[in-house]
């Protein structure tokens, strides 16, 4: 249950970050939008969505990867960590607190 409030608490904190949200989801869309509007204007067959959307994917999920493991070094340097370390919490319920809400993301 610990474990749970953790990962609500890291949840909110992704969900309300703004560059992680443009990049992460946003910046991938416009990047296909675009790419298929080029292969719309000029048919060249590397433009087509299907061999774009793997590498776009991989693409928006680096940013987010980026931007997670940027979140978990801010809450090092601003002492969170050290204030859970107070708490009931044990290392693996960190660890999945971290993890679980970037699962659904990775999806």
């Amino acid at each position: 249950m610990r474990m749970l409030t953790f990962a609500r608490r890291v949840t909110k904190e992704i969900l309300t970050d703004p560059l992680n949200l443009a990049f992460g989801l946003g910046f991938p869309l416009v990047l296909l939008f675009l790419l298929s509007a080029i292969q719309a204007n000029i048919p060249v067959q590397m433009f087509e969505i299907g061999h774009l959307t793997p590498g776009i994917t991989v693409f928006g999920l680096a940013f987010i990867t980026l931007f997670s493991a940027t979140m978990i070094a801010k809450d090092r340097s601003s002492a969170l960590l050290q204030r859970l370390y107070t708490t009931p919490l044990r290392p693996v319920d960190f660890i999945l607190g971290y993890t679980l809400p970037i699962l659904p993301i990775s999806k």
